[in-house]
């Protein structure tokens, strides 16, 4: 019989449980975009931050940007990808609704995740990235 915490691993293990997305665009600094975000595998004591590192791809089809790379886990439920844009651009109002995704694969030991797809919409120099939708 499985009790409740093997269940939760189970399943937690089998995608990548991020909920709470929300990104940050920092002109200034770079320009970069933050997507910050819950590991409920971290919340729910499932793994450890020490032993989970986050593989990112991120497509923005409208602007042609394309980044990607492997941030570790922090200590915390908290976590964060930090995306370096390089050019910032003013989305034309025809335009407006094309989305950016950005693909998260939780990457632990004896785990086989799917990844989680996160979706933004580009805003506008003043507002930036934010996100529209999530997928597990």
């Amino acid at each position: 019989m499985f009790t409740a915490d093997k269940t939760v691993a189970h399943w937690y293990g089998q995608v990548t449980p991020i909920e709470n997305a929300e990104a940050i665009t920092s002109i200034t600094e770079g320009p970069t975009v933050e997507l910050r975000f819950d590991d409920l595998g971290l919340r729910d004591g499932v793994w450890e931050a020490g032993e989970t590192s986050y593989v990112w791809r991120f497509e923005d089809d409208h602007s042609g940007l394309r980044r990607r790379g492997t941030t570790p886990a922090r200590p915390g439920v908290r976590q964060a990808v930090r995306i370096e844009l390089g050019v910032l651009r003013d989305a034309a109002p025809a335009q407006r609704d094309a989305t950016a995704a950005l693909h998260i694969l939780a990457v632990r030991p004896n785990a086989s995740t799917r990844e989680a797809i996160v979706y933004l919409r580009w805003e506008g120099r003043t507002s930036g990235y934010r996100v529209v939708g999530l997928k597990h």
